[in-house]
């Protein structure tokens, strides 16, 4: 027998509309203009920061950043990619919630400890592997490197549910509470450490919204659901060399 297909309310969890034409196009148009402001904080940003540091704190940050997009994906596995594609085909409320909170709480631990190992391995061989400059910034690097990790993970649910407003505000809010509190610090003597800090302060706090709210909606439940985790992975870990290769 077919079971009988889920109630609106249980697959509200996740699918919170119906797309249409009109819907699609809207949120296509919101999605590009999203990426138009957060490209053109780096036109921004960029100047203020040269004008404010010698051409070696510039590096400094560049290479963070670029080290950060390289390896926010390998260090939670892959799990944004997988979680996302797999996570949309449960139907019950409490089983989603079960799912997001395991590969969250897993990809968390993963994110924080491999943002240090790599920070403290930065600093400990970093002219060996031409990252040198990055070695005095060890701190703030474990930080960015984290919270770059698990950005798109806590704002996976938003996304899925089409909630734009709410999606696109809180980047807006990360990117450019960044670049304001990165620019007052870097202008206060704190050089690229300031600057370091405040991007993955910032993305930290966004991170902290995110899954407050989600957690708030969704309920986290008791359990650890291994038979997620491990289809998720799955689909995430054959997926990392295509990311790897965007970013080259």
């Amino acid at each position: 027998m077919t079971p009988p297909p889920p109630t609106p309310e249980v697959r509200e969890a996740v699918l919170a509309v119906t797309v249409t034409p009109g819907l699609l196009l809207r949120r296509t148009l919101q999605s590009f203009l999203l990426q138009v402001l957060l490209k053109a904080r780096g036109f921004i940003v960029v100047p203020i920061y040269a004008r404010l540091m010698d051409p070696a704190g510039l590096g400094v940050i560049t290479l963070a950043g670029a080290l950060c997009s390289l390896l926010g994906p390998v260090l939670i596995l892959g799990l944004n990619l997988g979680t996302g594609l797999q996570i949309v085909h449960l139907r019950d409320r409490e089983a989603l919630a079960r799912a997001y909170c395991t590969t969250v709480l897993f990809a968390g631990a993963f994110a924080i400890l491999g943002g240090m190992l790599v920070a403290l391995g930065v600093a400990q061989a970093g002219e060996a592997v031409s990252l040198g400059s990055l070695g005095s910034y060890a701190g703030a690097l474990a930080l960015l490197l984290a919270a770059t990790a698990l950005r798109e993970l806590a704002l996976l649910i938003p996304q899925l549910r089409q909630e734009a407003g709410f999606y696109n505000g809180l980047n807006l809010g990360m990117d450019y509470g960044a670049a304001l509190l990165g620019v007052v610090l870097v202008f206060k003597g704190f050089g690229p450490s300031g600057a370091l800090w405040a991007a993955g302060g910032m993305a930290g706090v966004g991170i902290a919204v995110a899954l407050a709210r989600t957690f708030r909606e969704l309920g986290c439940r008791a359990g650890f659901d291994r038979a997620f985790l491990a289809s998720a992975l799955a689909v995430g870990l054959p997926g990392l060399p295509i990311a790897l290769g965007q970013w080259v």
